[in-house]
């Protein structure tokens, strides 16, 4: 449980790391300020459920924060693809950011996932 809870927010903080560095580019339409601003939304909804929430509903939140990192992070796998990221953080920031997203947000759902199977 602890396991998974840590990536989970390990992974959703990368996420609105990248989320914000998109939406604060000089570059950013209406629709990537709105993406950002729902997964900063979805994130506190996460992290509120693991704070404050009743303890059967920890470990499905800890899902929940993996997931999204792992969904804004491969949303924004085209970093990978160009050699310019429109972003005001480096390249490189914003590439480990990614990874970081994508890399904790698999780990921390298979540990969610291994521990509901051996909690049931």
């Amino acid at each position: 449980m602890r396991r998974s809870t840590a990536l989970g927010l390990l992974s959703a903080a990368a996420a609105i790391v990248v989320a914000a560095a998109f939406a604060l580019s000089a570059y950013a339409d209406p629709g990537t300020w709105i993406a950002g601003v729902d997964e900063l939304f979805f994130a506190a909804a996460g992290v509120g459920v693991l704070r404050w929430g009743p303890p059967v509903a920890r470990l499905p939140s800890a899902l929940w924060l993996s997931v999204l990192g792992l969904a804004v992070g491969l949303s924004k796998g085209a970093v990978f693809l160009h050699a310019l990221v429109l972003a005001p953080l480096p390249g490189t920031a914003m590439r480990g950011a990614v990874v970081i997203a994508v890399g904790t947000g698999l780990a921390g759902a298979v540990a969610a996932c291994v521990a509901y199977a051996r909690a049931g």
